[in-house]
């Protein structure tokens, strides 16, 4: 299996996870509706409820457990809170989803 494939893979896992991570911390902490949530990450509102029901992709609650134990999610949140546009939080999104702690997670390494 090539490194890009994997990568691919992982990132396929760690980016969705991210966002679950942010949405969680947007709607406990901050009592956002779903619907400014799925605005502020760029997705439908539908994702956001699966988000927040635990029916978008149960395997993935290991490497969201990790992203809020490791609080790795806290800074884009605060980057929604301060009205940074979609296309920079989605950059962090990508860099924090590419964190060699959860793509090892991701793929089984840890």
């Amino acid at each position: 299996m090539s490194l890009n494939y994997e990568c691919e893979r992982a990132m396929k896992l760690t980016i969705p996870s991210v966002r679950i991570a942010v949405a969680k911390m947007l709607k406990k902490e901050h009592e956002w509706s779903e619907t400014d949530i799925a605005k502020a990450l760029g997705v439908a509102q539908p994702a956001v409820s699966k988000y927040m029901t635990g029916n978008y992709a149960p395997e993935l609650n290991v490497i969201v457990d990790r992203i809020i134990s490791d609080g790795l999610h806290a800074q884009i949140v605060g980057m929604i809170l301060k009205k940074a546009g979609t296309e920079r939080v989605n950059a962090l999104i990508d860099k924090v989803s590419s964190d060699k702690r959860l793509l090892d997670l991701a793929l089984h390494k840890q």
